[in-house]
């Protein structure tokens, strides 16, 4: 039994649906973790993103009857829960610099890209900062950053949404 997941959506999620969830999300960070020294990526928090993740987006998916998530709601999801629960931790002997102030976000950007299969060379250096302002400084739900995350994708791919 998960502390996070009520019985009858891990059902329909899974545990391996889970599993492989973190296993990508912690190679996402090992990945990127040589731009944050003394960081690192608490299981626990990322578990609870995870699963917290996974009941969100099932109850959207019921609610407006749709089968499978498409890759922007996932995107927009992951992005949201990552935000809200910060998995990427401080060593409390690290003096935090702007960089590690705002892992958390410039990580769930990489994860969404990730999502997106998009590079993040394919987008420019200031939709990148806005983007990092606003997830660093704005409440933003899941479907919203959904949409922002199918509007990048029609942009990169330089099509009309």
């Amino acid at each position: 039994m998960s502390p996070f997941i009520p019985e009858d959506i891990l059902k329909r999620v899974s545990r391996e649906k889970i599993i492989q969830r973190i296993y990508s999300l912690e190679k996402i960070f090992i990945e990127m973790s040589n731009f944050w020294e003394g960081t690192f990526l608490d299981g626990y928090i990322l578990r609870h993103c995870v699963e917290s993740y996974f009941c969100d987006l099932e109850r959207v998916k019921q609610f407006h009857n749709i089968k499978f998530a498409d890759s922007h709601k996932r995107a927009g999801f992951m992005l949201k829960w990552i935000i809200k629960l910060r998995p990427i931790q401080t060593s409390p002997k690290i003096r935090p610099t702007k960089a590690i102030l705002l892992a958390n976000e410039i990580y769930s950007i990489f994860v969404a890209l990730n999502h997106l299969s998009i590079d993040k060379d394919q987008i420019s250096n200031g939709y990148y900062k806005n983007l990092l302002y606003t997830l660093h400084n704005r409440n933003l739900d899941g479907e919203i950053l959904s949409s922002l995350m199918y509007l990048l994708e029609k942009s990169v791919n330089q099509k009309v949404p």
